[in-house]
Order: structure tokens, then C-alpha cells, then sequence
């Protein structure tokens, strides 16, 4: 028998993140199938936040199954919306194989994964049974196993957030068009959106991002609760491709027909094999993605990610959580230690985080807007026109991202500084004299945003404030105070 100060359950992106950042030594990890096959191919650039993280960045560039990513694309309701990622994001918003990264993280950081399975655990001695041996636990069991849930299962109390089924295959990509986008969106009426999702609204575009838009990953709402997913791997050459429905398991036949009616119009694919040895050249099915445990922590244990509970196969942030938390609960271990109050604290943020991502789940496929009457009559007249689509869709994604980076990294204001300064305008207007200051904090810029201005402040020896004043009649945006039609953030 081993004896350990902490045993972490799984070897994906939260397992390494955290044990790569854990100080102690005495930590073993444990994994059946080390690198092994998984989905979650589509990465943010939320992920590399963190310097160990984004240290890999040029590693992971180099691997085979690698692909650029240049956003997110939404078809709804004929309605083709862009989610762009920032310019110098692109090289590390990425598409690529989940075992190839996890592997190519494991040998840069040096980490020993054991290859076994937890057969059984004893919590009343914290003895952790394996298929390579017994551990006796002094410190936490962290729970890092993803849709395993391991230590959930262990205690008993999963929970079914929805019904949910999800059927996915790979095609090779013979011919890859990104014009014939252009060509499509004009021969099928789809109106075009482009979204600055770090501000949170549509910004105008007269052409389309066809070429940004053919390397992005493409999510279709092909019917209520009905949507496909098609992520670019392998520089292009090869496409992952699943559907997921909230009504009841996709059949093979049914899944190919919904695939091959609604692949991009840029992409010309060849069907793979669907019994092959590779998983690549399989059919993959799944029934209960949205679960959570009864407890995200507790004296003995913390279960991070989707260990804990999973609800949102749309917004690909669910590794960059899972680093969010590994980062998270090394800093809490290296540092106080794990007590009641930090158990306390990280349990209610978890439990928050996927509450937030189970309302932008159920939005998307969960189909409550078409269900009450009154909300299809607003879908009829704002969804299918955009003005529904953007003020939601905008919200839920940027929440998203804001939920993917971890929270000492978090920029609370986030926005593009660029453009023409105004400081002396709003200044002028403000009346606030030659050298511009209000109630001890000093302007130090103004700068056209979409919808208003930002406004840049200093003072009181803290971090510099950015203010998002923006022209709001209608009260639809969220923000900290309003002054007549002004909405106040920052």
C-alpha cells in the first residue's frame, strides 16, 4: 500500500494542471487510460491564461491533429452569427485531438501518471483501491475523472440536469471551400452577425469572415433541441462531427442523415469507418452529458469540472474550466490548506459556475423559448431577426468565457483600447478642468466603444478602472448603475 498526501482521479487537463501546480511532492495521479481518446477537441484561448499553460502553447502548435481556430460560429433561424477570437488569440484558440494535448502536457511537465482505475473506495479510512494497487489517503481525493465521475458515483447522488443524447462521428475533408459560404448564405437568405463577444454586442460587417468562419468551429440548430457540432482537426483534413438532441437517442442511419444535410457549405466530406480499431474510425454515442453530483467538496474530497457536474457541450469551454479549477484549488492547497470556510467558498463557486453554464445549456437546447407561448411569439418576431439572438446569445457567451478564466487572471473589464482618445472631450463635458480627475480618481483616456464610450480612470493606489458607458433607452443591458438612458459598467 501507498501512502499519499493526495490522490488526483483522472489524468486530462484539470488532473495534469493540477498536479503540475500542486507543491506537494507526495501526490500521486491515477488514470486508466493515460492520453487516452476523448471529445472536447474545440479549445478557447481562456485556457493559456496561466503561464505554466500557455508556456505549452508552442508544443501543442506542432502536434498532428492541430488546427488554428479563428472563433465560433452559431446557425440558427437562418441566422449565421460569428464569434470571433482576438487577433493574437488565434494561435492559441485551437482545435486538436483532447489525448494528443494531455499526453504532450503530461511528457513537458514530467508527470508519472499510473495507469489504473479505482475499483472502490473506503471513506472511512480514505483507502483508495485500484487495479494497480491500494493508496491510503492523509490529505483529499481530487476528483479529476470528467464524465467518470468517480468519487461522485462512490458516494452516490447524481443528478440528471436534462435528458440529453449525443451521437459523433469523423469525416475526412476532401475539398474545403470557404467562398462557396458566401455563395450559400446569399442563396439561402442567412443574415450575417458579427459579434465582439469580449463587449458583448454585434458590430457591423459587410462581408462575410468566409475564410475565418471555414476554420472556426460551426454549431447548427437543425430543429427544437436538435443541434450538430463540426470541429476542423488535423490542419483542416479532418472534421469531428456530432449531433445532440434533448428528444432521445440518434440512431447510425439518423445520425448520418442530419450530418450530411447540414455539413458546412464550404466543406466537401468522405464518411470514415464506423467499427474501425481507432477512434477515429468509430461511431460514438452517449446518453446523460448534463449531470451533476449532490456535493461539489467536502472534508475529504473535491471533485473539479465535469467530475462535479457538466451542462454546456456548446461553448467549448469545459477544459478551460477544468484549468480554471485545478488552478484554483492548487492555490487554496499551497497556500491556507483546505478548512471548512475554503471548502465552504469552493463548493458555492462551483455550484454558481455550473448554474451559469446550465441556463446558457438549457437556452440552446433545452427549446424553452418555443414551449411557452408567450416567448414563441417574441422568438417569431426577435429570434428569427437577430435582435433576441444577439442580446442572448452574447450574454451567455461571454459568460461563458468570463466563467473559463481563472479569477486572480480575470480582467473585469476586458475591453479593445484602440481608437481615437476623447479624454479631453469627456473631460470638457464632465467639466472637470485641465488636469481631469473626479472624487480622487484621475481620467487618463476616452475611447469610443460599440454602443458608447470607455473611459479610463487611475486613483486610490489601485488597479486602473475602465467605465463602459453606453446608450441604453431600453434598459436591455446589464450594468452597475443607469443615469437616464446611460448604463454604467465597468
Amino acid at each position: 500500500m501507498q501512502s499519499v498526501e493526495h490522490l488526483i482521479v483522472g489524468a486530462g487537463v484539470a488532473g495534469l494542471t493540477l498536479r503540475h501546480l500542486l507543491a506537494s511532492e507526495n501526490v500521486a495521479i491515477v488514470d486508466p487510460a493515460p492520453g487516452g481518446y476523448k471529445i472536447g477537441e474545440s479549445l478557447i484561448p481562456e485556457l493559456f491564461r496561466h503561464p505554466e499553460l500557455a508556456a505549452l502553447v508552442p508544443r501543442l502548435q506542432e502536434l498532428p491533429s492541430y488546427a488554428p481556430k479563428h472563433g465560433t460560429t452559431f446557425l440558427a433561424g437562418g441566422e449565421l452569427a460569428y464569434f470571433p477570437v482576438g487577433t493574437a488569440e488565434v494561435g492559441e484558440a485551437m482545435h486538436i485531438a483532447r489525448g494528443e494535448m494531455e499526453a504532450a502536457m503530461a511528457e513537458a511537465w514530467g508527470i508519472d501518471v499510473i495507469p489504473a482505475a479505482v475499483t472502490h473506495i473506503d471513506w472511512a479510512t480514505k483507502q483508495v483501491e485500484t487495479s494497480a494497487g491500494s493508496f491510503r489517503v492523509s490529505g483529499l481525493i481530487l476528483d479529476c475523472s470528467g464524465p467518470a465521475m468517480v468519487v461522485a458515483r462512490s458516494r452516490g447522488g447524481i443528478e440528471e440536469l436534462l435528458p440529453t443524447w449525443a451521437t459523433w462521428a469523423y469525416y475526412d475533408v476532401d475539398d474545403r471551400d470557404p467562398a462557396a459560404l458566401e455563395g450559400a448564405a446569399a442563396e439561402r437568405g442567412w443574415s450575417y452577425l458579427e459579434f465582439d463577444v469580449r463587449q458583448r454586442r454585434p458590430l457591423p460587417s459587410e462581408q462575410l469572415a468566409s475564410a475565418a468562419i471555414a476554420s472556426s468551429t460551426l454549431l447548427t440548430m437543425v430543429d427544437e433541441g436538435l443541434w450538430t457540432w463540426q470541429i476542423p482537426l488535423c490542419d483542416g483534413a479532418l472534421l469531428s462531427y456530432g449531433v445532440v438532441s434533448r428528444d432521445g437517442p440518434i440512431s447510425p442511419a439518423r445520425y448520418r442523415e442530419v450530418a450530411e444535410a447540414h455539413a458546412g457549405p464550404h466543406l466537401r466530406l468522405s464518411r470514415r469507418r464506423e467499427h474501425g480499431s481507432s477512434p477515429y474510425d468509430r461511431l460514438h454515442t452517449r446518453r446523460g452529458i448534463a449531470r451533476r453530483a449532490a456535493e461539489p467538496a467536502g472534508r475529504d474530497f473535491v471533485l473539479l469540472a465535469d467530475a462535479y457536474g457538466f451542462s454546456d457541450p456548446v461553448y467549448s469551454v469545459g477544459a478551460s474550466l477544468a484549468a480554471s479549477q485545478a488552478i484554483e484549488v492548487a492555490e487554496l492547497l499551497n497556500g491556507a490548506g483546505w478548512h471548512r470556510e475554503a471548502c465552504e467558498a469552493y463548493s458555492s463557486r462551483a455550484r454558481a459556475t455550473l448554474e451559469r453554464a446550465r441556463r446558457a445549456f438549457e437556452f440552446w437546447y433545452g427549446g424553452e423559448l418555443l414551449r411557452d407561448p408567450a416567448a414563441a411569439a417574441e422568438v417569431q418576431r426577435d429570434f428569427l431577426r437577430g435582435g433576441l439572438f444577439q442580446r442572448q446569445v452574447s450574454e451567455h457567451y461571454g459568460e461563458a468565457l468570463d466563467l473559463a478564466t481563472p479569477e486572480a487572471l480575470r480582467d473585469a473589464a476586458e475591453l479593445s483600447w484602440r481608437g481615437e482618445d476623447r479624454r479631453e472631450a469627456v473631460a470638457h463635458c464632465l467639466e472637470l478642468g485641465a488636469e481631469p480627475s473626479l472624487a480622487g480618481w484621475s481620467l487618463l483616456g476616452a475611447r469610443a466603444s460599440a454602443g458608447g464610450l470607455v473611459l479610463r480612470w487611475a486613483g486610490h493606489a489601485l488597479p486602473e478602472l475602465d467605465m463602459l458607458v453606453e446608450h441604453d433607452e431600453l434598459e436591455r443591458q446589464r450594468c452597475f448603475r443607469r443615469s437616464g438612458p446611460l448604463a454604467l459598467s465597468y
